[in-house]
């Protein structure tokens, strides 16, 4: 036997977060669609979110090392303390969020692409905050409370 205790509250909140993360990869990479607006023309570029929770989130931007023109539109997003994103609920309708750029990291991926990293913290003042608040909050319950389905309930059908 061993001396050791297990922390079940500490294993249940590993679990929720690995979860949450899970469900988060899924949502951001095919429902959400994200955009950051780069000038006071609305240009536009796509983001990929990583990550979020109440304080901030992290997105990052596939660079193209090969390109200059693509190195020019990112090295004016590096500059920006502030940033406008779009978060994109539907092909039209969106929620924009305004986030404070804290810090901005080069980053290759596994496969070999090259990203910068960008970690945000929300500005909450707006009042547009409250429907992500809400998305948010969303998530982590999700997260909290879902099951998983095994395929091991039978399905009956009423026959008419």
């Amino acid at each position: 036997m061993t001396d050791e205790v297990i922390n079940f509250t500490k294993k249940r909140n590993e679990t929720i977060e690995q979860r949450r993360r899970e469900f988060e990869r899924v949502v951001f990479q095919n429902f959400l669609g994200v955009y950051t607006v780069l000038d006071e023309d609305n240009n536009t570029l796509p983001i990929e979110l990583v990550d979020i929770s109440e304080k901030g989130c992290l997105f990052q931007i596939a660079i193209n090392i090969n390109s200059q023109t693509g190195h020019e539109i990112y090295k004016d997003l590096r500059k920006k303390s502030v940033a406008d994103l779009r978060i994109y609920f539907t092909q039209k309708a969106y929620i924009p969020i305004t986030v404070n750029v804290k810090y901005c990291k080069e980053y290759i991926d596994a496969d070999g692409t090259n990203y910068l990293k960008f970690g945000c913290e929300f500005d909450k003042t707006p009042q547009t905050f409250e429907a992500m608040e809400y998305f948010i909050k969303f998530i982590y319950k999700f997260a909290e409370h879902a099951s998983t389905d095994r395929g091991d309930h039978r399905v009956h059908h009423l026959n008419k």
